[in-house]
Formats: structure tokens, C-alpha cells, sequence
């Protein structure tokens, strides 16, 4: 015959409290969770790491969020270091309008090619900063020049010909006291209203150059008649 064992409600109890019914891994045990809540350790259950396997795809926002998530976690919103960015890694999109100033430009860093056509005007040049060198040849036209401004110290000897000289412009002020050579006076340009009162004496009369037609009357005589002056006297 049979044998029927009996449990009694304390042991059923027993029996149902002990039923494993949640596990979970904590670092590399295994905790399971008996029915009472009671944790039993079935100790590591964590085998040896296998190969890497090939990197899953990130894309910069995905980067972005993650720095900007560990940052606001480990040292606040709005907190990077120089050594957090990678070099040349700061591009145009990532600098706010406005946000390079002259403190941020290394001593002589701006050259001509990063500056934009016809933007330096007078007040970005110093006082006395523009020499002979960074003026181009003919660019000195004659409205750049003051009027009166060009001094004799500034025309070259014999600079100055008779192509820049403008009708009229030489007077007597102009010519130096002795300087009028016979060669500079054209033929036939002294006339009678050039010559001062009593300036031709013989020195300046060639030999037999005056005749008749150059005097007024001819005395064959010793002497002038009474009252007449001028004229020529021929001794008998």
C-alpha cells in the first residue's frame, strides 16, 4: 500500500517562499530574488570578454549631445577646456558672430589677403604710416596735390621744360638779373620800344651801319646852324 506524505500549511509556506522568482546581475554575480524577497548570491556568472567588435556608427549630434550630457553632469553646463578640443577641430559654425575681438588676433596675423576690397579708409591709417614705398608709381595725379604745395626742393634739377611751363607763366620776376643772352632773343625782337633812352652808343653800331635813311638831315658845315640840334655835322 502507498505511502502519502503530508506537508502542513507552515511547511507549504516554506515551500512557496523559497521559489526563485526575479534574478539579476550586479557587476559580475548572479543575485536571484526568492519569493519572500529573500536574495540568494549564485556567485559570478560573468565569463571572459570576447573580441571588439567593429565601432558602431556615431554621428556628430549624437557626439555633440554626449560631451554636452557628461559635461553638464561631471563640471556644469557651458564647461570645456582647451584640452577637451582636439586641434583644428573649432570651425566658422562653431564661433558666434562678433566673437573674435583684437585680443584674440595674433600680432600681425591679418594680411592683405584677408581684407576685404576698399575697407581701409583714412581713419584706419596711423598719421605719417604711408611712405614713398606704398605709393604707386604715377598714382600722384594733380588733385592729389594741394595748390601751392610743390617747393623748388621738390622738382628735380632740370625737371621742369618748356612742355610744363604754360604760356605767359615766365615773367621778369622769374629771370634771373644778367641771364638774357643774345642767343635766347629771337630775330628781329628788340625794336625801338625795347631800347632805354641813350643805350646805343658807337660800341653798339657796326661800322658804315648808319646811312642816310637812318638820320633825319646832313649839315656840310663847320657847325649846326643856330637853334638846330640832332642831325650830322660834316667839318670843312
Amino acid at each position: 500500500m502507498a505511502t502519502v506524505t503530508g506537508f502542513t500549511a507552515e511547511k507549504m509556506q516554506e515551500i512557496e517562499d523559497a521559489v526563485i522568482v526575479d534574478g539579476n546581475v550586479v557587476g559580475d554575480n548572479l543575485i536571484l530574488v526568492r519569493e519572500d524577497g529573500a536574495t540568494i548570491n549564485a556567485g559570478n556568472v560573468r565569463g571572459p570578454a570576447g573580441p571588439t567588435g567593429p565601432p558602431g556608427a556615431v554621428t556628430q549630434a549624437t557626439l555633440d549631445a554626449a560631451i554636452a550630457a557628461a559635461l553638464a553632469t561631471t563640471k556644469g553646463a557651458n564647461y570645456v577646456t582647451t584640452t577637451m578640443i582636439t586641434d583644428n577641430a573649432v570651425t566658422l559654425a562653431k564661433m558666434a558672430d562678433n566673437s573674435v575681438g583684437t585680443t584674440e588676433l595674433v600680432a600681425k596675423s591679418v594680411t592683405g589677403a584677408k581684407i576685404a576690397d576698399n575697407t581701409v579708409a583714412a581713419l584706419q591709417i596711423a598719421p605719417s604710416t604711408i611712405t614713398a614705398a606704398e605709393i604707386a608709381s604715377n598714382a600722384i595725379t594733380t588733385v592729389k596735390i594741394l595748390d601751392l604745395a610743390v617747393t623748388a626742393a621738390k622738382i628735380a634739377v632740370n625737371a621742369v621744360t618748356g612742355s610744363e611751363l604754360a604760356p605767359g607763366a615766365v615773367s621778369a620776376t622769374h629771370i634771373v638779373d644778367g641771364q638774357v643772352t643774345s642767343g635766347k632773343l629771337a630775330a628781329n625782337a628788340v625794336i625801338a620800344g625795347k631800347i632805354a633812352a641813350n643805350a646805343v652808343d658807337s660800341a653798339q653800331i657796326v661800322a658804315k651801319a648808319v646811312d642816310a635813311s637812318h638820320v633825319s638831315f646832313i649839315f656840310v658845315q663847320a657847325s649846326a646852324p643856330t637853334g638846330v640840334t640832332g642831325g650830322i655835322w660834316i667839318d670843312t
